[in-house]
């Protein structure tokens, strides 16, 4: 069976763009679609990528990537020297990530760091995580905004890049799994 994977229209792309110099776009990516089209999903924001060239010569392309779930800023380099010069800020962390999530749950501490390790096991689409010493290190801090009623809104700030990193440490970690991640 072959599906028939589409693209935003270029309305709907452009409509995305919420800063744009010469070197980078930053689009408002929503929740629910995949930044990379796969197998699993019918819409992929990269099969619209070629409506954001603005007169430039080739198609932009992701400095980072967003969950499928995750709705935020994504940054795509416009040209490949823009795009090593946007890996070097966020390696030293000049460009710096933060999300807020609503938690089940409310971490015994306020706020702290997570230095907990991520091991991917299996193969194929049969791979999983876990937070496992054996894994790649994975370091989140974090912060309770509010709490009430047995729900937390806690900011995270990924230091390291880990696949699901901060639904492993809010979940495994904390205790306080993000609400409606499977």
């Amino acid at each position: 069976v072959m599906i028939k994977l589409k693209s935003l229209s270029e309305e709907e792309i452009q409509a995305c763009v919420l800063y744009r110099d010469a070197m980078m776009l930053v689009l408002d990516k929503p929740a629910g679609i995949a930044v990379h089209a796969t197998g699993h999903d019918a819409v992929g924001l990269d099969r619209s990528f070629h409506y954001l060239q603005f007169g430039l010569p080739r198609q932009p392309e992701l400095a980072h990537r967003l969950d499928r779930g995750t709705s935020g800023c994504l940054v795509l380099g416009r040209h490949r020297q823009a795009l090593v010069q946007i890996g070097k800020l966020f390696e030293s962390q000049k460009i710096t990530k933060t999300y807020r999530a609503i938690c089940e749950g409310v971490p015994a501490e306020s706020g702290g760091v997570i230095d907990r390790a991520i091991l991917k096991s299996g193969e194929g689409s049969k791979w999983r995580l876990s937070l496992d010493e054996a894994g790649q290190r994975a370091v989140t801090e974090y912060r309770v905004v509010r709490s009430g009623d047995g729900f937390s809104e806690i900011e995270f700030s990924p230091k390291t890049g880990r696949t699901h990193q901060i639904r492993l440490h809010a979940a495994f970690a904390l205790s306080c799994p993000i609400v409606g991640d499977p």
